[in-house]
């Protein structure tokens, strides 16, 4: 993560900064977890395709 002296603000209200969070169960860091999301999502549209439900 590079250092930014831009604050981002929310009605004048400065955001916090924040090195992770959770996503869809995966925990996401200034890294990246871009894998595991994915694959998360694939297991979920694969499991919904496969239940007979369709998307519409």
């Amino acid at each position: 993560m590079t250092n930014n002296n831009n604050d981002i603000r929310d009605y004048d209200e400065q955001l916090e900064t924040v090195t992770s969070f959770n996503y869809l169960e995966a925990i996401v860091t200034d890294v990246g977890s871009k894998h595991d999301i994915l694959a998360k999502t694939a297991a979920a549209l694969l499991q919904l395709l496969t239940s007979g439900n369709t998307l519409i």
